[in-house]
């Protein structure tokens, strides 16, 4: 999985017409091949910035596939005359995360960070964080 990391600067005044754009362009990103899932959000510091992170399978379906594709044009005409100045576009891989899961009463659970795949324990998974339920035979 790829994350793309891009930090939208809106023209400012441009806010509510910008996230009426984005709610159309959605639809057009979300169909495309290898699209997992978007996150837009505005700043609080500065209201005219956004933060945009999308989750790609591959880095190539966003580099080739989306922004090749005659859709990508659409999403062009939609936003991108909302910033000043364009924004940089740049790709990640997930390297740690880590999730926060509501314990019940008497159980006690436990944070799996899991970089890269292990064999013994069947918690872990390649590099997915996984909250679980503590198992019985593991000390808490």
């Amino acid at each position: 999985m790829i994350r793309e990391h891009a930090l939208l600067p809106v023209q400012p005044g441009h806010e509510e017409a910008f996230e009426a754009a984005f709610a159309q362009a959605r639809s057009i990103i979300a169909g495309m091949p290898g699209f997992l899932r978007l996150s837009l959000s505005r700043g609080l510091e500065r209201s005219s910035t956004y933060l945009l992170l999308v989750e790609w399978e591959r880095l190539e379906d966003h580099t080739e596939g989306f922004r090749g594709s005659p859709e990508y044009q659409r999403w062009r005409e939609l936003l991108h005359h909302f910033y000043d100045p364009f924004p940089v576009v740049e790709h990640y891989t997930e390297v740690l995360s880590a999730c926060t899961q509501p314990r019940e009463r008497g159980k006690q659970h436990f944070l799996y960070l899991a970089p890269e795949p292990h064999q013994h324990d069947p918690l872990r998974s390649g590099g997915q964080v996984t909250c679980a339920e503590a198992p019985a035979n593991r000390p808490a």
